[in-house]
């Protein structure tokens, strides 16, 4: 089970009204945060790391319209986003309070059910199901709460009503609702004039003040869901979900907003709006984080259903791994665009593959396995050291994982370059038996497995998978011993019959204690 907390204790554990205003990023260089710093779409910039409350992160993350499975595009914002926030919780030792909103009503989830001749539930939690096991599959883990948009409908329509009797909304005669741009002020925070002209072209209609005007309320359609209000029947807009729900557990101030860079205009700007306009403050969330698009080489747009430009993530796992993945997202900054082609997850996987055949090496000769020459320990714990300074350098400046991998590499072939001078003179035995440094390789063995656990990669060890593949071996020999037994004695006199039954019973009952369990099914043994 995933753990959730509920609103109450969220709200108990990160408080609900501390700011921080954009001034005092320069004015708190003395602060323990500020060795953190991020890009932050707010002010264009690289920012220090300033937190409400001490210790503790209040984030919250745009999670997936639930109308069909996920496709390594939206696969790779999370995994990207979940690097990040495992840097901040197992690196830098946060408290991150994660909270994802799931949209689970909207134009194209009616459009899915309609076509499915299902009920919208049904699909909604169908493919939310499918994108939790998509995002186990890849190794992200589950936020610290979800949210969804059915669940907050009342929230929504408080948070809509008070909009109205600011004069930040208004009612049209259809029975939406429009949030007032021109009433609010709007500076436009997040985005460019460029891309609100091309917005406005494509979405303006006549009930509407002003062309930037955007609905908070969708009056209703026939054959469409609806909920009642005080304004008709309806359903939320899809900006307005995101805000009702991260204001209803972190209230006016959130540490991290994040999303894709396609959500910066018009969902994260009309969402800073109208939060901004409800909490009457000028800088609801400190830092926006937006990561960039996955697409397919020689094709520009990013990956998209509608386009029919995916791979689905089952897809992916069929043939590469989550660690492949992870690498991937690993090799290139959060905010860059990746072009995916076969050339780029090769490299990926030759990257795995050295990282795993280095941690295996390592196994061996920590086991004693493999003869070399006596190693140099200064020159490898200084290696050791200077990477670990840029690793965490690198990942202080706005979580930068390439020159991560980078040092890893040198530092693996550092180590390998001595691993690789074999002794083959078996004459000097004392130098053999005295002359290893299986604390030294060992520090860099820990060290690695450590950092890459910490990224969320983990790697099975050969002496894992021998050690399994030797007591798979035993228990098979052990069982068959068994078999021959019991079967020996069902032949033989009744006394020998009796005293080898007795032993086969009591070498299953020994077998029990170490959790192994031997069943009889159709007269034969079978072990579990």
């Amino acid at each position: 089970m995933w753990p959730i907390l509920c609103r109450s204790c969220i709200r108990k554990l990160i408080g609900r009204n501390a700011k921080i205003s954009l001034q005092s990023f320069n004015k708190a260089r003395s602060s323990k945060t500020d060795e953190i710093k991020v890009y932050n779409t707010l002010t264009r910039g690289i920012q220090p790391l300033l937190l409400t409350e001490e210790h503790i992160v209040k984030w919250y993350m745009c999670g997936p319209t639930v109308y069909d499975e996920a496709h390594i595009g939206h696969a790779c914002t999370y995994v990207r986003f979940d690097i990040i926030r495992r840097i901040l919780k197992n690196i830098f030792k946060k408290n991150v309070v994660m909270v994802m909103g799931i949209t689970d009503i909207d134009d194209k989830i009616i459009n899915k059910a309609s076509q499915e001749g299902s009920d919208i539930s049904a699909v909604t939690r169908r493919y939310e199901d499918t994108f939790w096991h998509d995002m186990t599959s890849l190794s992200v883990e589950r936020p610290t709460v979800v949210t969804r948009v059915t669940e907050y409908i009342p929230q929504i329509q408080l948070f809509i009503g008070q909009l109205i009797d600011k004069g930040s909304a208004y009612k049209s005669p259809s029975g939406s609702v429009y949030f007032d741009v021109e009433h609010h002020g709007s500076d436009d925070k997040l985005c460019s004039h460029t891309s609100q002209e091309i917005y406005e072209s494509e979405n303006y209609n006549g009930e509407k003040k002003n062309q930037r005007d955007f609905v908070l309320w969708k009056a209703s359609k026939p054959g469409e869901p609806w909920w009642p209000s005080p304004w008709g029947q309806g359903r939320p807009g899809w900006h307005i979900e995101c805000s009702v729900m991260a204001s209803s557990l972190f209230g006016s101030a959130v540490d991290i907003h994040a999303g894709g860079e396609d959500l910066i205009f018009p969902h994260h700007q009309n969402e800073l709006s109208q939060s901004e306009a409800f909490h009457g403050c000028h800088q609801w969330v400190n830092y926006w984080l937006h990561s960039g698009h996955l697409y397919l080489k020689d094709d520009q747009n990013k990956m998209s259903k509608s386009l029919k430009n995916v791979i689905s993530v089952k897809e992916f796992l069929s043939k590469y791994t989550a660690n492949h993945f992870r690498l991937m997202c690993l090799m290139s900054h959060y905010r860059n665009r990746i072009e995916y082609s076969d050339e780029l997850m090769e490299k990926a996987v030759i990257i795995a593959s050295q990282l795993s055949n280095f941690l295996n090496q390592a196994d061996r000769y920590l086991q004693g396995q493999m003869g070399t020459l006596p190693i140099n320990e200064v020159s490898i714990l200084q290696s050791l050291s200077e990477a670990d300074a840029k690793i965490t350098d690198a990942l202080k400046n706005d979580f930068q994982t390439s020159p991560v991998m980078s040092s890893l590499t040198n530092l693996i072939h550092t180590v390998n370059v001595q691993l690789a001078m074999k002794d083959s003179d078996r004459s000097n035995m004392q130098d053999k038996l005295f002359g290893r440094s299986p604390a030294v390789i060992g520090a860099v063995k820990v060290y690695i497995e450590n950092l890459l656990k910490n990224l969320g990669i983990v790697f099975k060890s050969i002496m894992d998978r021998g050690e399994m593949a030797e007591l798979t071996k035993v228990l098979d020999a052990a069982v068959t011993f068994r078999n021959n037994i019991r079967l020996t004695a069902l032949r033989n006199t009744e006394t020998n019959r009796t005293s080898l039954l007795e032993m086969c019973d009591d070498f299953r009952k020994t077998s029990r204690q170490y959790g192994v369990t031997i069943k009889v099914i159709n007269h034969r043994q079978q072990c579990q």
